[in-house]
């Protein structure tokens, strides 16, 4: 089948765990719409429940923190493993009927013995996805998802041991994903730790590969590596990004009044005159309530073209993966007509309001999910 896509998407790398302290994850109050309090989950020893305490916030001008409230959050904690990637493999293989057939492969790096990996290859076995999971350093845990339910709305918090990378890992990493000599490769929620790896898989893999970037909110708020994250949105061809990410790239403060698009067209042109490669270069940044744009590279030596897209009244049951489901829409719709944005970000949109109609995360490849993409994608074939 000559026009068939292999698609791989990826990231989480499981190396070599380099401490054994309690696990925390410190959860900020905004994220939920609680801006006087912080969320702290702590695991106090390997294979221990979760336990979460509510840390109030200083009151205005005093210092230190209130006394941490230890809340029983049953029913509302959610665990899932594999998080954005797997939810990009998954919608983007629902998708195959619309935009033609397509191999997708699931990268990572998983223990098939814990309860997380047995979640992940259980999913598996029923989609068609091609797992590629790699060697791993020892005492390996699958990384999960955290996911705290509020009202009709989960926030999600992706989390997994502290890691370091050995150069062998590394290169497993990078000659298992070019020797598949894939059509396409999404590269999703990138963490610090294995920012040099997508860097030498995008080198590698050159501009005959379609290469999507997304990366990991810890890393965007990480200036010392500012470079090295400039580095890789150059080498992407498709980077994607929310409003706060753009914000983070460039320092600036959740409450500040910036024009996004004004950011987004400095941050084009910044890698016009950086960039070697001559391929098409795209960076959406979605905005909420706003919609969506879009900076193009499309002439090396021309200026950067913006487009905008507006918003669409929706309702909304469940925003999570509503970002991944519009990386999904986009990239597939992409890979099928090239260069047409106007598509490819109608496309994103209308899996994001698929998505965010159901129970969230990866709804639109559930069966429920699929009807909707089979009703609402008809003029896309």
């Amino acid at each position: 089948m000559p026009n068939r896509k292999k698609i791989i998407v990826g990231m989480k790398i499981n190396g070599e765990i380099i401490a054994t302290q309690p696990e925390v994850v410190i959860i900020p109050g905004y994220l939920f719409g609680h801006k006087n309090y912080v969320l702290v989950a702590i695991k106090l020893l390997p294979g221990s429940a979760w336990r979460f305490l509510v840390i109030p916030n200083p009151p205005p001008g005093k210092s230190g923190l209130g006394k941490p409230i230890e809340v029983d959050l049953s029913g509302k904690i959610n665990i899932a493993a594999a998080g954005s990637s797997m939810n990009i493999a998954l919608i983007i293989k629902a998708l195959s009927g619309i935009f033609g057939s397509a191999e997708v492969i699931l990268a990572g790096g998983i223990d098939e013995n814990d309860q997380w990996g047995r979640m992940v290859v259980n999913r598996l076995d029923d989609t068609g996805i091609r797992p590629l999971w790699f060697s791993r350093g020892k005492d390996p845990e699958t990384p999960f998802t955290l996911g705290l339910t509020k009202g009709a709305e989960t926030t999600l918090f992706c989390w997994q041991p502290p890691y370091e990378i050995s150069g062998s890992l590394q290169r497993n990493w990078v000659e298992g994903i070019v020797s598949e000599r894939p059509n396409a490769v999404i590269l999703s929620s990138v963490m610090e730790y294995e920012l040099e790896t997508a860097i030498q898989i995008f080198q590698r893999l050159g501009d005959g590969v379609d290469k999507v970037l997304s990366l990991s909110e810890a890393l965007l708020q990480n200036q010392t590596r500012r470079g090295d994250i400039l580095e890789a949105m150059k080498l992407a061809d498709l980077v994607f990004m929310n409003r706060r990410e753009l914000r983070q790239l460039f320092g600036q403060d959740e409450e500040e009044e910036t024009d996004a698009v004004a950011v987004l067209r400095d941050l084009a042109m910044q890698v016009k005159n950086e960039r070697s490669s001559t391929k098409i270069w795209v960076c959406v940044v979605t905005l909420r309530a706003k919609g969506a744009a879009a900076a193009i590279i499309s002439d090396p030596h021309g200026a950067p073209e913006i487009f905008q897209q507006p918003a669409r009244k929706v309702v909304v049951r469940d925003k999570t993966g509503a970002g991944d489901a519009y990386v999904a829409g986009f990239v597939r719709s992409w890979l099928k007509k090239p260069g047409n944005i106007e598509q490819a970000m109608n496309a994103g949109a209308e899996m994001s309001i698929i998505n965010v109609s159901g129970k969230g995360g990866n709804f639109a490849a559930s069966p429920e999910g699929m009807e909707m993409i089979k009703a609402a994608f008809e003029r896309f074939k």
